[in-house]
């Protein structure tokens, strides 16, 4: 199943085009394989989390044909919008968006008065003739788990944090806890999720998570 999102704003939920473009990133896997096992809440945010993957993967590729200031400012314009996940939650009354509001907030609080900033206008963009490497300041930069360490990333109460959450459960890493990542989906896992101890994960080279297992030998 794929949603697709229409420029009405309204989403739906339904069976994927047969000819996918050519060149676009291929959604992530692994949707369905959950469905069976998961409440309807937990689910329904999976597939919320997949598909602002599979949108923020187009973006980038998307952006590879643009110049340095022309990306800055498509990123400023995704940043400024909620994302699939976020909807959803607010829709539940959550209150998940507590960081986008605090987000936008500071974003606002530091954007620059200098008249000589690039022209926000999109339609009047042309490839630059310099492409200036964007600075760290216009830049959000996210922290992605190290796969080297084999360790989610630690929790830190900063507003731009990424945090990760189990694969099996949907819970958020908590340091106490012993995680392990699956080497073929890169999602993470708690131990106790997965029945995988720290000491026998010491002894694994190549750790799978039982869906990737299941689907190579056909269930």
């Amino acid at each position: 199943m794929c949603l697709y999102g229409y420029p009405d704003g309204s989403w739906e939920l339904t069976l994927p085009e047969e000819m996918v473009p050519p060149g676009l990133p291929v959604p992530t896997r692994g949707i369905n394989r959950r469905r069976d096992y998961m409440n309807r809440f937990d689910y329904l945010t999976l597939v919320a989390h997949h598909s602002d993957s599979w949108l923020m993967g187009v973006t980038f590729f998307l952006s590879t044909y643009l110049a340095a200031n022309q990306r800055i400012r498509l990123f400023d314009m995704v940043n400024e919008m909620r994302t699939v996940h976020d909807e959803y939650y607010l829709s539940y009354g959550l209150p998940w968006l507590s960081t986008f509001a605090r987000y936008n907030a500071k974003r606002e609080s530091n954007t620059p008065t200098q008249e000589n900033v690039s022209n926000p206008d999109v339609d009047s963009i042309t490839p630059a003739e310099e492409n200036v490497p964007p600075s760290q300041d216009s830049m959000q930069v996210l922290s992605a788990p190290n796969r080297d360490s084999r360790k989610p990333a630690e929790d830190k109460q900063t507003d731009n944090e990424v945090i990760d959450f189990c694969g099996s459960c949907n819970a958020p890493y908590h340091a106490n806890a012993f995680w392990i990542g699956c080497d073929e989906c890169d999602q993470w896992f708690h131990g106790k999720c997965v029945n995988v101890t720290a000491s026998e994960a010491e002894h694994i080279k190549e750790y799978k998570c039982p869906d990737c297992i299941r689907e190579v030998i056909g269930e």
